[in-house]
């Protein structure tokens, strides 16, 4: 009789537990003022088992167990008790910050909105100066440093309203004008210039929080090296922008700033994890932007909005001061990297970054200066192409590109070789999904740990929770997958994490061993750079982002080797080649996706990666720039 009392009890007790949180809908949900209900459940269970056991005397056994129930019963419910009260005070967090960048940009807006027909005159004028024009405009003393900075600060704001792509503005960036006006001397290759900066890196003063709750209050004491330097080129960081939450994705979206969307067609996604740089940058709110790249996350979103973008080896520019989507990861490189609005911009961002400066500042960069003998030498190039890597087939879009890339370039002297690089022949150690398990060694435990406590966005959560399923499970779906898809099979089969410290020395034993087939690739088919897709596809909707990354392959094979790579836009989605996927092949699940994603598509942005052996960003730069050139001639 006593033991069903204390049974039933227990479980009224859990009832209610769950009862304080629940939504009419069944979903689970809790206010951080609700959080102290938590821990009243846990201690009444505590409390009415002692009870139980003081007033329904039992043999020494049971009453020995009643204690060991009671106490575990407590233990658990103060767990999950915790875990909700610091799940509701993220959430604050996340609202919190949310108000306090809304203010932030409402007061900028109405600082630099004006009817003055004379300012907006001017105003207009910078906006339509290239990075450089700007540059000699503000030496020359044509513009004031404040005059452009206003100008670029009222269009951001203009661009956000449309994509939400800015996080917050800058509140220094005025007084940093003002001190550069002051001063006179007009130092720097970037003196004056706004620059935007994308969220994870470092800024003293600001949160660096990567959509995350847990992250917000907590501002960082030092500016990243990056910045650092640009500060001292004369450069006025203006703007941070938009990221999804954890940067592994390629859909701009986070519970604190909400969805970045693509400037060209808002149904979109600008890419990621720079989509918010991506996305400002292509409506002319920003002259020149700092991203980061692990996978592509620079250069996918050159390629989704229609902007240039490069991603340089790494130790070529400084990494410190930038949070990483996965901390202490060594397998596959990650950088930060340059993006604008043309080669010529990005290569001016290039050697703006690549001094003396820079390399005080990290002795672990290699002190290489930017090398104008090499972007600028007028010899002809030996270019290999490819616009298939026998993992995942290219839309007819992607594939058009890279022959207009071909031909253009051959029309401009140089010479166009087909190339394909090595290990694309077995599918299931295909350096894609290779790639892959070398990122994700620690079997999703980084990933799941940051989220923990955390709203995780819709949609980043459509790519990562099937991540979130038992090895085991993963394995037999592996297997099952394996009769008809042998890609799916694949690439499921190296989500379950690396094994054991050896496994991990083997992977890397593999992937230095393929960084060599690739060179001597290279040199067999004696080829100076390569080009070659993007990305398999053009931008997709959001709520597909999180089931098309296998399109990444072609541009994540470029940091599992450390070569140096950027985008150049090249073309647009036509109807005909919508047509066109009516031959496309459906072999599984991602054809079928792919198809989906290319319906509705004309109009969207096509870029061609360029690629160069590593250390070489200036040849990579050079090819960029031949391409562009090539094509705006053709």
């Amino acid at each position: 009789m006593a033991s069903a009392r204390f049974k039933n009890g227990l479980e009224n007790i859990v009832d209610k537990f769950v009862q304080i949180g629940s939504k009419e809908d069944g979903g689970f949900f809790v206010e951080l003022r609700e959080t102290y209900k938590y821990r009243q459940a846990a201690l009444e269970a505590l409390l009415k088992s002692a009870l139980w056991i003081v007033t329904f005397p039992t043999a020494r056994q049971k009453k020995l167990m009643a204690i060991i129930a009671a106490i575990i019963a407590a233990y658990l419910l103060q767990r999950k008790a915790s875990a909700a009260h610091r799940k509701a005070i993220n959430r604050q967090n996340a609202r919190e910050k949310r108000l306090e960048t809304s203010k932030a940009k409402m007061e900028l807006l109405q600082k630099v909105t004006t009817t003055d027909k004379d300012v907006l005159a001017k105003r207009a004028e910078i906006l339509q100066l290239s990075l450089s024009e700007l540059s000699a405009a503000l030496k020359s003393g044509q513009y004031s440093p404040v005059a452009v900075l206003h100008a670029y600060q009222a269009k951001a704001m203009e661009c956000t309203a449309q994509v939400n792509c800015v996080t917050e503005p800058i509140t220094e960036a005025e007084e940093w004008a003002r001190e550069l006006e002051q001063d006179g001397e007009k130092k720097g290759l970037l003196y004056g210039i706004p620059v935007s900066i994308k969220e994870n890196l470092y800024l003293k003063g600001y949160d660096v929080t990567c959509g995350f709750g847990k992250f917000v209050h907590q501002p960082v004491s030092r500016d990243s090296v990056i910045v650092q330097v640009l500060k001292q080129q004369g450069a006025i960081p203006f703007v941070r922008t938009n990221v999804p939450q954890m940067l592994l994705s390629i859909v701009s979206s986070n519970p604190l700033y909400g969805q970045t969307v693509n400037p060209v067609n808002p149904d979109r996604s600008p890419g990621g994890s720079s989509g918010g740089e991506g996305a400002l940058i292509a409506l002319k709110g920003s002259v020149l932007g700092i991203g980061t790249d692990v996978l592509g996350s620079v250069r996918i979103p050159s390629h989704f909005c229609g902007i240039c973008g490069i991603k340089p080896t790494l130790g070529r520019v400084s990494s410190a001061g930038t949070a990483s989507a996965i901390p202490g990861q060594k397998s596959v490189s990650g950088t930060a990297g340059v993006m604008a609005q043309d080669v010529d911009s990005v290569v001016l961002g290039m050697k703006s970054i690549l001094v003396p400066e820079m390399f005080a500042l990290d002795k672990t960069v290699i002190p290489i200066p930017f090398q104008d003998q090499v972007y600028n030498d007028k010899r002809k190039l030996r270019i290999g192409y490819y616009d298939y890597d026998k993992f995942v087939t290219v839309t007819p879009p992607c594939r058009r590109a890279v022959a207009m890339a071909k031909d253009a370039l051959e029309k401009a002297g140089h010479t166009l070789v087909e190339f394909e690089p090595p290990g694309m022949d077995v599918v299931y150690d295909h350096p894609a999904p290779f790639t892959f398990i070398g990122a994700m060694a620690d079997n999703f435990e980084t990933m799941t740990t940051r989220f923990q406590d955390e709203d995780m966005d819709p949609f980043v959560g459509v790519q990562l929770k099937p991540y979130y399923l038992p090895t085991i499970v993963k394995k037999i779906l592996a297997y099952i997958f394996s009769f008809w898809s042998p890609r799916v099979h694949a690439t499921l089969s190296h989500t379950c994490g690396i094994g054991s410290v050896y496994n991990l020395w083997q992977w890397h034993l593999k992937r230095d061993t393929y960084i060599h087939q690739t060179l001597d690739a290279w040199k067999k088919s004696n080829i100076d750079v390569l080009i070659c897709p993007v990305f398999a596809i053009p931008a997709c909707r959001n709520e597909e982002a999180g089931r098309v990354t296998f399109g990444a392959s072609y541009c994540s094979l470029y940091n599992l080797l450390n070569f140096p790579a950027g985008s150049v836009p090249v073309t647009t989605v036509t109807e005909a080649d919508e047509e066109e996927m009516e031959n496309f092949p459906r072999r599984d699940i991602a054809d079928k996706l792919t198809i989906k994603v290319m319906e509705d598509s004309v109009g969207l942005p096509i870029g061609v990666q360029c690629v160069a052996p590593p250390w070489q960003e200036e040849l990579c730069l050079k090819l960029m720039k031949e391409l562009e050139t090539a094509i705006k001639s053709d």
